[in-house]
């Protein structure tokens, strides 16, 4: 860890409110802290994990507030890539509360989760979205972090420090800034202010000049809400607005960045507030529903013209940047069980840079997904995080990082498909969560799409990425032609990704397996910078390929079919299989050498309804007996005979020829084959 950082309170020139009862009108000189503030580390200890990744599912949402847990598909699928751990600093636990990002760079600022004052900033890069990073952070042994906000080379930050730490302070809120390199990365130089509030909730920016909150918190009897300006030229706080405006509870602040720059500034306790950014005089006063939910900071932003505001329990509201009347709004759910009450809040709004998609922080309800349409925000649906509240959230083009009460999980949207003559007059997708192709038929999509789970039954075209949460499988002799990315499963989890013989998919882009790929059939790469990422077990057939042009491969590939799986041929007690991948082994007794085995090629989960069975003997003395799956059938397998001796031998056949149309009957009927083997 690199030699702490020592911050200066700055010069401070402050007008402010103080309860609208008490008015500084003179200039203050901050006092320095009297011991070091902030601590520059490199050394990270395994707080960012890529242990659980994958495809996230979309759950239905609607708009007045009602929800129910299903997964629904969607157009805009969305994967976990990895997840922070927030930091202990000072022997003190924090949580993740904000967010901010620029160009590869994504900003999380924690505050204490309990205990003494504590917070941190986290420098996390996602240059390759598919694998973040890590980097830097910026530890504040005695201060909460409560917003951080990005203009020019600086990160700026407000919160609350501890005042018993440094006697000479009668207010515990801090504004500040800390200097970045070329590269985003911390440099080691900062500067602070103390301010007469107990905490600052926002800052939002217009020029040379940065515009901070603040308001009071749960921890002190204070009705202190306060505006400040920051002269960025100046390096002071030297204006705030002037006389007879009653700020109370403020939480939020935002300058509208096209035409005329005016700026809103939302009031927890009478509503919003709206100014000129320029000269700082007041335009409007719209009074709004309270937002009962207090020492909490809300998310505001201007898109356009208009404004979207966290409004805690209100929700997620649009409104019209000039009347500030309700446009739309997204109400929380009421109905979320086991679940904290004060957790279902909308704590902030994020819009993508990717287009005209919008994010909501939730609390417990998780991230809601809107598109606007109009003047409409038409919901998509949430992603929800099992046990966790989502406080802040802020996307680029390719990447969304979200703040919860466990950390910060750190999605990756798919990106823009490549398209061509197939993908001309193709229909954008509108069905179930589930899609299946059946019976040989022909069908064809176009755009984006998430699914739980997909069966090829036939040959499928699709023009956009995909995503499959669970299971997707290729029928034999069946075909997919992908222009896009193809993201499936999540690690750890019993899903599969499943090729069957004589199956091809064809793939122009990218495809990424969370969980396990069983190849019977062949994958095809048309496309010089296509990737093919595995992060489960490969289980390759005998037949199985894998052609065309790849630029990278990740994860155990193997080049050509193996025995992959293994079963103890060794019973602990009579008529007890063991079993795997669909295959079971009754010894009945008649026990094998310890540390017998066989082994054969797994390559998808197999349908146990119709078994065959090949009982085994050894110079016609009876050993074990395997049960299998049909589609074993001709497979190879193995094991190492009583005397030592490896024997390879194959799953039987159908004794006799099938007719030409089997009936499901004939076709499902099962079979018992003997076979000897000499020593």
């Amino acid at each position: 860890m690199n030699r702490i950082q020592k911050t200066l309170l700055g010069l401070a020139t402050v007008l402010a409110f103080w309860g609208c009862k008490k008015q500084l009108t003179e200039s203050e000189e901050g006092t320095k802290l009297t011991k070091p503030a902030i601590e520059f580390s490199t050394a990270q200890g395994g707080r960012l994990s890529t242990a659980s990744r994958g495809v996230l599912e979309m759950q239905l949402a609607n708009k007045n507030g009602r929800t129910a847990a299903t997964i629904v598909s969607n157009p805009y699928p969305i994967n976990q890539v990895g997840q922070v751990a927030a930091p202990v600093v000072n022997g003190n636990a924090t949580v993740a509360r904000t967010v901010a990002m620029a160009n590869a760079n994504a900003y999380v600022g924690y505050r204490r989760k309990n205990g003494d004052f504590a917070g941190a900033i986290d420098i996390i890069n996602v240059s390759n979205p598919a694998v973040p990073t890590l980097v830097q952070t910026a530890a504040f042994t005695h201060t909460d972090i409560h917003v951080v906000k990005l203009s020019g080379t600086r990160l700026y930050f407000g919160g609350a420090t501890n005042i018993s730490e440094d006697r000479t302070l009668t207010s515990s809120g801090v504004f500040g800034y800390l200097e970045l390199d070329a590269n985003g990365r911390f440099t080691g130089v900062s500067q602070t202010f103390s301010l007469p509030v107990d905490i600052i909730y926002d800052i939002d920016f217009h020029t040379d000049r940065a515009f901070a909150v603040g308001g009071r918190s749960q921890f002190t009897g204070n009705t202190n809400s306060a505006f400040f300006e920051f002269n960025i030229t100046l390096n002071r706080v030297t204006v705030t607005l002037g006389a007879g405006n009653n700020f109370f509870d403020l939480r939020s602040v935002a300058v509208k960045k096209t035409g005329y720059p005016y700026m809103s500034i939302y009031s927890g306790f009478d509503g919003i507030h709206k100014y000129d950014a320029i000269q700082l005089n007041s335009q409007a006063f719209f009074p709004q529903t309270k937002d009962s939910l207090e020492f909490n900071g809300r998310g505001m932003v201007y898109l356009g013209e208009n404004l979207l505001v966290a409004a805690g329990k209100y929700g997620m509201r649009y409104l019209d940047g000039n009347t500030y009347t309700q446009l739309d709004r997204i109400q929380i759910p009421q109905n979320l069980l086991n679940v904290n009450y004060n957790d279902i809040a909308s704590f902030d709004v994020s819009v993508s840079t990717a287009g005209n998609y919008i994010f909501g922080a939730m609390g417990a309800a998780g991230v809601y997904v809107s598109q606007l349409q109009g003047n409409d925000l038409q919901l998509l649906g949430s992603y929800v995080f099992d046990n966790e509240v989502a406080y802040s959230i802020e996307g680029n083009a390719t990447n969304m990082v979200v703040a919860t009460s466990a950390g910060v999980k750190i999605l990756e949207f798919t990106v823009t498909p490549q398209t061509n003559s197939i993908c001309t007059g193709l229909p954008i997708y509108n069905g179930g969560i589930d899609y299946v192709l059946t019976n040989g038929a022909t069908q064809g999509f176009g755009g984006n799409v998430g699914h739980q789970t997909m069966h090829i039954g036939g040959t499928y075209t699709h023009c956009g990425n995909v995503s499959v949460s669970k299971n997707f499988t290729i029928t034999q002799g069946r075909s997919m032609t992908l222009r896009g990315n193809l993201f499936q499963g999540f690690t750890n989890s019993s899903s599969h990704f499943s090729i069957e013989r004589g199956a091809v998919l064809t793939v122009s882009g990218n495809l990424t397996i969370y969980g396990d790929l069983m190849l019977e059939g062949e994958i095809n790469f048309n496309g010089a910078s296509s990737t093919l990422t595995v992060l489960g077990t490969v289980f390759r057939g005998p037949f199985s390929a894998i052609t065309g042009n790849i630029a990278n491969i990740a994860g155990n590939i193997t080049p050509a079919a193996s025995f992959n799986t293994q079963i103890s041929l060794v019973a602990t007690a009579p008529n007890i299989p063991n079993t795997a991948q669909g295959v079971f082994v009754h010894p009945n007794g008649v026990h094998m050498p310890t540390g017998s085995q066989m082994q054969f090629t797994a390559v998808f989960p197999r349908n146990i309804n119709y078994m065959d069975t090949v009982d085994v003997s050894e110079n016609g003395i009876y050993k074990f007996s395997i049960h299998y799956p049909h589609e074993y059938r001709n497979e190879a397998w193995r094991y190492t005979k009583s005397n030592g001796v490896p024997h390879t031998a194959a799953f039987p056949a159908r004794p006799v020829p099938m007719p030409a149309n089997p009936s499901s009957t004939e076709f499902f009927r099962s079979f018992r084959h003997s076979i000897n083997v000499p020593l």
